[in-house]
């Protein structure tokens, strides 16, 4: 073999680890905010309202596809994560040769489920007759670019599993930068600018999965072994992606289900504004999910060494820090979502700014979910949480087709996406804790309330400017750093546990001794 794992580190050094990681990837998702909320702008500005509705109902359409590379990710993660847990380099070869027979496969149904069933259904979509050629060309674009996606999940699971987040974060810093690239070169262009975009997009994903896939192979041992199929850890790998599978088909229903719901309803016009709140939502989402996704592999890890006192300190501090970061982010947000809409877009379609809310608001709740979903994904059980979590989940379309049966007005389909979420929060919950009866649900509630907390503190601490100031850059700083100290402070004493601010003190001599004056 060639290569060897390390043998587990101490708590220290995982910490250490954890947080280097957590910084990283935060950066990343800085980075990846400001160029993909500019590169959107752009992109509205040169492909038209109308053009980008379209854009964006054919892109909700490809997301049903893409719960196979969605499950995918999360299966091999886990099983990569799981076997360095146990220090067993044979069977992470053997991880490693199945996850590329199951890419081999799951490519082959992909490409036949969007070239017939796939097919059926953009027949049937709203699009402008004038526009339905090129939303056929964006289309099978739009397919290679999930199958390019299923390849990205192996790399992508092994350096994650390997803890080598720096690298993971280049490349998605690497796919942002070319897709901005992109849009400026859509302006120097006469050709129908729509086909152009979906090509051009499908380039990038092509250029970054080769550079993804040379990269792991250099520096992550499994990726030196022999590919073969070896059907027990194939069978073992697909018993556990089943349920993963259905998850993940629940999850990517939702949002495009209720995308269609709105197309057949209201038509692209507010697709459009649709496709505007979950770009915000995706944006926002990274940063939450950069805050504890590098928890993940350490909760796998300490789950399979039977470490559950270590397990239950990282989803606590999983959820304190995850909470805290987006509370930062979430509350200005909300507050002055309709100017940064308009400095972001300039001119947008009607209901962008309700949209944004509501779904940056189920977003929040919906670390919750994420968290708990790190713990039951470690003990490899996935059939309770998917189906109740995963078949409400998929519940919102439907009730979301009824609420608008009731009164023709959009943004009830989000107020039924919140109340959704809130309630597969509970019974996520009652899950884990049936799951691995060694973890502490009153521990997390405890942490929940005392986040409640911190949002109020926040909350009220911006509405101060808010309320008291016309709209305006000064209004805005003004709602950033007030809740940025309302939160900061009220977290400090609420979220933050005693050995964590105790290490913080300790790294500020300087202060402690300006104290001690």
């Amino acid at each position: 073999m060639s290569g060897s794992i390390p043998s587990p580190t101490p708590t220290s050094t995982d910490n250490k680890r954890i947080a280097r990681n957590s910084v990283t990837l935060y950066l990343r998702t800085a980075i990846i905010l400001v160029v993909g909320l500019y590169t959107s702008r752009v992109v509205l500005e040169v492909l038209g309202i109308d053009d980008y509705g379209v854009f964006s109902v054919v892109g909700s359409l490809m997301t049903v596809f893409m719960f196979f590379t969605m499950a995918l990710g999360s299966s091999f993660s886990r099983f990569f994560a799981f076997e360095l847990g146990k220090v067993d380099n044979k069977r992470l070869q053997d991880v490693f040769g199945a996850t590329i027979a199951i890419i081999c496969v799951i490519g082959l149904i992909i490409l036949i489920l969007t070239e017939t069933v796939g097919l059926w259904v953009f027949g049937h979509l709203d699009i402008p007759p004038e526009s339905r050629d090129a939303a056929w060309w964006v289309y099978q674009c739009s397919v290679g670019t999930v199958l390019l996606s299923v390849v990205q999940t192996a790399y992508t699971s092994s350096l994650i599993a390997h803890e080598k987040m720096g690298a993971w974060a280049m490349l998605d810093i690497v796919t942002a930068c070319l897709k901005l690239g992109v849009v400026f070169l859509l302006k120097w262009v006469n050709t129908d600018k729509l086909v152009l975009y979906g090509v051009l997009i499908l380039a990038v994903s092509a250029i970054v999965t080769v550079i993804g896939c040379v990269y792991t192979r250099v520096h992550c041992p499994e990726w030196r072994g022999r590919v073969r199929w070896d059907w027990p850890v194939i069978k073992s790998m697909l018993g556990f992606s089943s349920w993963s599978l259905y998850t993940t088909l629940c999850n990517t229903l939702r949002p495009a289900g209720i995308n269609l719901v709105l197309n057949l309803v209201f038509g692209v016009a507010v697709n459009a504004a649709a496709g505007i709140g979950l770009n915000v939502m995706s944006n926002v989402q990274k940063f939450a999910y950069s805050a504890f996704l590098s928890f993940k592999p350490q909760i796998i890890k300490k789950y399979a060494a039977m470490a559950y006192d270590e397990m239950q300190r990282l989803m606590d501090n999983a959820f304190r820090i995850a909470f805290a970061l987006q509370l930062l982010v979430v509350i200005p947000l909300i507050l002055e979502m309709p100017m940064v809409v308009r400095v972001w877009l300039g001119e947008y379609p009607a209901y962008s700014v309700v949209f944004c809310r509501l779904l940056v608001i189920s977003l929040t709740l919906e670390i919750i979910v994420i968290v708990c979903e790190f713990g039951i994904n470690a003990t490899g059980r996935l059939k309770w949480f998917s189906l109740f979590n995963s078949t409400l989940f998929m519940l919102t379309v439907p009730l979301a087709w009824l609420s608008l049966k009731v009164a023709a007005f959009p943004p009830l389909v989000y107020f039924t996406q919140i109340l959704v979420v809130a309630v597969c929060c509970i019974g996520d919950l009652l899950i884990l804790k049936k799951l691995v009866p060694q973890l502490s649900v009153k521990r997390f509630c405890g942490i929940f309330l005392r986040v409640g907390v911190v949002a109020l503190v926040g909350v009220g601490v911006a509405l101060a400017p808010w309320l008291t100031m016309e709209e305006s850059w000064g209004r805005l700083l003004s709602v950033v750093a007030s809740s940025l100290g309302g939160v900061a402070v009220s977290a400090w004493f609420l979220l933050l546990p005693e050995e964590i601010r105790l290490k913080i003190k300790s790294k500020l001599p300087k202060c402690k001794a300006l104290s001690l004056q």
